[in-house]
């Protein structure tokens, strides 16, 4: 089974986590209304495989 590489990245001057997937953007998550603790959890979340690829609160790139 290949490994995937998952990272994450808080702007929350943007009220954005971005998220990776093999080295390529994969998507947003929308923290504009969230807390620091909010949106330090989706990055961990996504680096350890919790928040699957599916959910509903990813917006993904427009070419994924």
């Amino acid at each position: 089974m290949k490994e995937v590489h998952k990272k994450a990245e808080v702007y929350i001057t943007v009220g954005k986590v971005i998220l990776w997937k093999n080295y390529e953007q994969f998507g947003t998550v929308d923290i504009s209304e969230k807390s620091i603790h909010y949106a330090n959890d989706v990055a961990e979340n996504w680096e350890n495989g919790i928040l699957k690829e599916d959910n509903e609160y990813i917006i993904k790139l427009t070419n994924q």
